[in-house]
């Protein structure tokens, strides 16, 4: 990485990063990591955000670190980044954070991080979710500032308690003078929560509250196109699950969003599908992609298991497409893999 001193430099790569969605290699990984002894600010807050398009170790335990940073900012950044982890080291971490005694939104981050690398760890499943609720329990009951309180009901809504999204509501249509930032919050929330399954009912409820803040969270709603976002999961994420992603991906007119993972993943994707794609489509699959873990599964409205048998109980909060059970993951057949795609377009039909 040359000029890496130069501070224009370093923010125009880190945003690249960023609004791109580019993969950074292990190599680019390395030098990204020196930049959190920057001397900027700016340049370590763009860093914590930049370090998601990658999950490692090494990289969950530098935003540790920088969840501990002098600036504020970089604080919150560092933890909200976090929810990409996985690590016990992590989740004691996020517990000990989200204590009263740090800011709103130190504590507030804190809480829905803590949410996602719990069952980043532990799996999305009626398990984890009741010791998730447990687990805060007792920081829940105590806390009192609204703006945390609305982040501990986003989370209970993901866990299944359908009266969280009461409360959420209740936020969103609380009006609190100069300060808009918790019914902005719950609004956000709202809003992140939609899926295919439950849209309606926000839109509905959205309307029946018929505020102009309500009116416009409708719009925005419409305006997104809600659409079905399917995670593939294989076993190592090395192969065909990454093809499926890849065509997907390339149908631009689908109305679909497609990602993987692995329960293991793997080191490197199958060098003879990155060899295909570079010969045939002139693409470096390794940009975009990477053999990655399971993160914030809530995200999804499917399971596409790809080579693997899923039990429904691991994942509850999903429909399971069991299409592809029995496919190899380690084939690579262009052929195979569209027609798997068109496949899948005819069931979700």
């Amino acid at each position: 990485m040359k000029h890496r001193n130069n501070y224009t430099y370093k923010i125009q790569y880190l945003d690249e990063i960023r609004h791109s969605g580019r993969t950074p290699s292990s190599e680019e990984l390395v030098k990204m990591y020196r930049m959190s002894q920057d001397k900027s600010s700016t340049i370590r807050c763009a860093l914590t955000q930049a370090l998601v398009n990658r999950y490692t170790p090494e990289s969950e335990k530098v935003l540790r670190i920088m969840a501990d940073d002098k600036n504020g900012l970089v604080r919150v950044n560092a933890i909200d980044s976090l929810g990409i982890g996985r690590e016990e080291e992590s989740v004691e971490f996020l517990m000990e954070r989200m204590n009263r005694k740090y800011s709103k939104m130190e504590s507030g981050y804190a809480a829905l991080s803590y949410f996602d690398v719990y069952i980043n760890r532990y799996g999305y499943n009626e398990k984890s979710v009741r010791e998730y609720l447990e687990n805060v329990r007792e920081l829940y009951s105590q806390e009192d500032r609204s703006w945390v309180i609305v982040c501990y009901e986003t989370n209970r809504y993901l866990a299944g308690e359908a009266d969280a999204l009461d409360q959420l509501f209740t936020f969103f249509k609380e009006e609190n003078g100069k300060d808009s930032s918790v019914q902005r919050a719950a609004a956000t929330s709202i809003r992140d929560r939609v899926n295919i399954f439950n849209k309606d009912e926000i839109k509905r409820r959205l309307e029946e509250i018929g505020s102009e803040r309500a009116k416009r969270e409708v719009k925005q709603i419409e305006d997104e196109k809600i659409m079905p976002k399917i995670l593939i999961l294989s076993e190592e994420n090395v192969g065909m699950s990454h093809f499926l992603e890849y065509l997907g991906k390339c149908e631009e007119e689908w109305p679909v969003t497609l990602e993987s993972a692995g329960i293991h993943p793997g080191e490197k994707i199958n060098g003879e599908l990155l060899e295909l794609l570079e010969q045939e489509d002139d693409f470096d699959l390794t940009e975009y992609q990477y053999p990655k873990p399971v993160m914030k599964p809530y995200w999804y409205d499917y399971i596409l298991p790809v080579g693997i048998k899923v039990n429904p109980a691991d994942y509850p909060f999903q429909r399971i497409i069991p299409l592809f059970e029995e496919v190899e993951e380690n084939q690579v057949d262009r052929k195979k893999a569209e027609a798997m795609l068109d496949e899948l377009k005819k069931y979700l039909e």
